[in-house]
């Protein structure tokens, strides 16, 4: 368009009807036609929108609970090597130690598949 409207120093719609881009005024059913596929494109962007923003708020959700988990993952870690490797509470820090691990892995994986990135977790 633009280098048919400097080329022949034209307006826009004279360049538009020149290359048979412009044809006049359309007809009922071709404004509705535009109409529609103007609307159908805004819902479109409004449910992308909207699905982005969920998105969002699960990997956020995920990414926090990764953060609280390894946290604790850490404490329990810091706690054992204090206690030393006897004693009922060693063993309990042993068992929960296990289990933020397992937990820590299922955050992680889920938070991978969520936010589209390379899971290490899967083959």
């Amino acid at each position: 368009m633009d280098f048919v409207k400097l080329r022949d120093r034209c307006s826009f719609k004279t360049a538009c009807q020149s290359l048979g881009c412009w044809r006049g005024n359309a007809t009922a059913e071709e404004r509705t036609a535009i109409g529609r596929r103007r609307q159908e494109r805004q819902w479109n962007l409004e449910r992308e929108a909207r699905q982005a923003e969920t998105e969002r708020g699960q990997r956020i959700q995920l990414r926090d609970e990764l953060h609280t988990t390894a946290r604790i993952y850490a404490e329990l870690g810091t706690r054992l090597h204090e206690l030393g490797p006897a004693g009922t509470e060693a063993e309990e820090c042993w068992s929960g130690l296990s289990l933020a691990l397992d937990d820590l892995r299922l955050t992680e994986s889920s938070y991978c598949n969520v936010a589209r990135i390379e899971n290490p977790y899967e083959p």
